[in-house]
């Protein structure tokens, strides 16, 4: 019979792991299984199971505590936060500091609140990351996209989420709209890692408070992301808006652009399936697999085609967004919603110049490949 509990304490997989291997060495137990993501344990045991007994066991392996299982909706959210608390704590610090600095001014503005908000998010966080630099480059390099084929940045990242947190609180209007679109970047590339390992059921423990707290990544963390990149694209908006006189053929201008940026991207998809078409022919044909480094130039090939791949797949669906985008701007615009308008633009221009940037990476993977080509060539020459 399967029993049902709810678990208290748990902060990473690693807690989860110790209790499960400690029940499943109990005799009386038959099998135990622990869920960190809904903070439950199930227990099939030969005999009933007195929950006095399983906290005596849980107790002794660390601060955890079994408790009998609530279904109610509150229960679930209150267990969650619980296991997430670090980063809850963390985060409830940001935004009272964000609020706290704004008490000061005659006027609220919604600008100077996300700047504050900003400001303190990263210098708080790049201290907790720079308490081990090479600690928080080992995890954050597991799911960062750009910290997979930029060599070096995991190492420097601390440094330049210091110097954007300083930016923001400094309110150096001269660079803002540049910081925002480096966030909007660092953002959207983390925020897609974590999506990747979530999908994938990863247990990998969240960089984003460095290797000195240990916290699973979560769906909580992307929704700090999330909140980040709304942020930031808002006072993108605000920026060009004050900068531009904004008008409907704006939009249309950026329709031919889109369209050719699309061609081209499905162009480089192409590519990319023929070459792991012909590899995966290769493969199967046994007779071919004859050397050592004919299979280390085969794994090395594959490794960069899975990079390829997944960066094509970003920015062909950047690029799709960026054109509904701005086909929505110019619906707004004729139903009269110039604001709206401007905020799709200004949605649909970001998600090209993300989808530029991945595309500028995805080429450098591929050069570098096909220096690899070159090398070979040239000793078979030699």
């Amino acid at each position: 019979m399967e029993n049902v509990f709810k678990l208290e304490g748990m902060t990473c997989q690693g807690c989860a792991d110790t209790i499960q291997g400690g029940l499943n060495e109990q005799s009386f137990i038959e099998k135990a299984k622990v869920s960190l993501e809904e903070t439950t344990l199930y227990v099939t045991a030969k005999q009933s199971i007195d929950i006095n007994s399983l906290n005596s066991i849980v107790s002794g392996l660390g601060n955890y505590k079994v408790r009998p299982y609530k279904s109610s909706i509150f229960s679930e959210i209150l267990n969650y936060f619980i296991s997430k608390k670090p980063i809850v704590i963390a985060l409830a610090i940001v935004i009272l500091s964000s609020f706290a600095m704004q008490i000061p001014s005659d006027t609220f503005e919604i600008k100077n609140l996300f700047m504050s908000y900003m400001g303190i998010f990263f210098i708080l966080f790049s201290f907790l990351k720079l308490l081990n630099v090479s600690g928080f480059s080992m995890t954050f390099k597991k799911y960062d996209l750009i910290s997979k084929v930029i060599p070096g940045f995991a190492i420097s990242y601390p440094f330049i989420e210091l110097a954007l947190g300083i930016i923001y609180l400094a309110k150096i209007e001269s660079v803002l709209i540049y910081i925002n679109i480096l966030t909007i970047s660092f953002m959207t590339s983390q925020s897609i890692g974590i999506a990747r390992a979530l999908i994938n059921s990863e247990q990998i423990q969240c960089a984003c408070m460095g290797s000195a707290v240990d916290v699973p990544l979560s769906s909580l963390t992307l929704v700090e992301n999330f909140i980040m990149i709304i942020m930031s694209g808002y006072m993108i908006s605000i920026l060009v808006w004050l900068m531009i006189n904004y008008e409907p053929t704006m939009p249309l201008l950026l329709l031919p652009a889109i369209t050719f940026l699309m061609i081209s991207f499905g162009t480089r998809f192409t590519v990319i399936s023929n070459l792991i078409r012909k590899i995966h022919d290769e493969s199967t044909d046994k007779s071919d697999l004859k050397t050592k480094d004919y299979r280390i130039r085969i794994n090395s090939e594959i490794s960069a085609l899975n990079k390829r791949l997944l960066l094509t797949q970003i920015l062909q669906i950047s690029a799709g967004l960026g054109f509904l985008f701005n086909l929505l701007a110019i619906l707004m615009f004729l139903v009269e919603n110039k604001d709206l308008s401007f905020i799709l633009f200004m949605s649909g221009l970001v998600t090209l110049i993300i989808s530029i940037v991945l595309f500028i990476i995805e080429i450098s993977i591929s050069s570098k490949s096909l220096r690899v080509h070159i090398t070979d060539v040239e000793d078979e020459n030699q």
